[in-house]
């Protein structure tokens, strides 16, 4: 169990050390930062519901904890974008806009907002016990707003930005891949 607490600290360590010792790239500061970022939405996670436990009284089956850890996610990822982007300009690396962002972001907060769902549903499933076809909407809603929210997200905001990376960061290696492509056609 030591081990795999502390292999996100040994990670976070490697990848500190390399931007210590001037190897900016894109890849590390991606890495440094958004180990960061998941260490302290974690944190904020775990702050934020113990300050709501002395303040309020806790609900049954953990919806607090999902709903405090969905709100530092969706708060996390845009400053982790931010900070990625100044941290690559004040390096003089070219960011890519929808570089910071991409499927698993919006993955965690389709499952964040699933365990939110499902825990809301079972609150009414057990008050409302109808035994008719509102019983079915209780199990499959749930699982629809997620996916469709998800699918909308990745639509509309996630991009492919890896040839964009590649051509920014080994130019020499883009233009001779499009000289052969240019030549074959």
């Amino acid at each position: 169990m030591p081990l795999a607490l502390g292999l996100p600290g040994v990670v976070l360590f490697v990848c500190s050390w390399k931007l210590m010792r001037n190897d900016a790239t894109r890849d590390n500061i991606k890495n440094v930062l958004g180990m960061l970022a998941g260490f302290g939405a974690l944190f904020a996670t775990f702050l934020l519901y113990w300050v709501y436990g002395l303040l309020f009284e806790a609900t049954e089956g953990g919806l607090d904890l999902c709903i405090h850890l969905f709100v530092t996610v969706a708060c996390v990822l845009p400053a982790y974008a931010w900070c990625a982007r100044h941290l690559m300009s004040a390096s003089g690396i070219v960011s890519v806009k929808g570089e910071f962002v991409g499927c698993g972001s919006f993955q965690i907060l389709a499952f964040l907002l699933w365990s939110i769902l499902s825990a809301v549903t079972q609150n009414l499933f057990d008050q409302y016990e109808t035994d008719t076809l509102l019983d079915f909407g209780f199990m499959f809603v749930p699982f629809i707003i997620p996916y469709i929210l998800y699918r909308l997200a990745v639509k509309y905001w996630v991009r492919d930005t890896i040839d964009e990376q590649v051509a920014l960061d080994y130019p020499s290696a883009h233009e001779s891949l499009a000289k052969d492509e240019g030549a074959c056609s």
